[in-house]
């Protein structure tokens, strides 16, 4: 059985200069950190994973970030993250320019594997 975490760690963007909080742990620990933050209670986490964005804050929420499900779960999270943040920036996301997403999203999760340490070999 995986270990919770229960910690926030601070993903940067270097592209279009935001920060992503990515928070690893129990629904209810996040729910109360939301709730510390002013968050709307609306907004809190009630599922398998979580994708805020609010007053400019970004944060994503996973329970876990072991095995398959975990890793989907936070590629689909990372999915809603970017849409947002490129409808923040005016950019439409087309079939004519999707490719910029889509480096977007694998810089993004590259950033988040070397924050966690997670090696991915052949």
């Amino acid at each position: 059985m995986a270990k919770t975490i229960n910690k926030l760690f601070k993903i940067e963007d270097d592209i279009y200069q935001s920060c992503l909080g990515l928070y690893i742990g129990k629904k209810e620990k996040f729910n109360e950190y939301l709730k510390n933050l002013g968050i709307p209670e609306d907004m809190y986490a009630n599922g398998i994973g979580k994708c805020i964005m609010y007053n400019g804050i970004n944060l994503i929420w996973i329970p876990s970030i072991n095995g398959y499900q975990a890793m989907g779960n936070l590629i689909h999270e990372l999915h809603h993250f970017a849409c947002n943040l490129f409808d923040e920036r005016g950019i439409p996301i087309t079939v004519e320019n999707d490719e910029a997403m889509a480096y977007y999203k694998g810089m993004i999760f590259r950033n988040i594997l070397k924050k966690l340490k997670i090696k991915i070999t052949q």
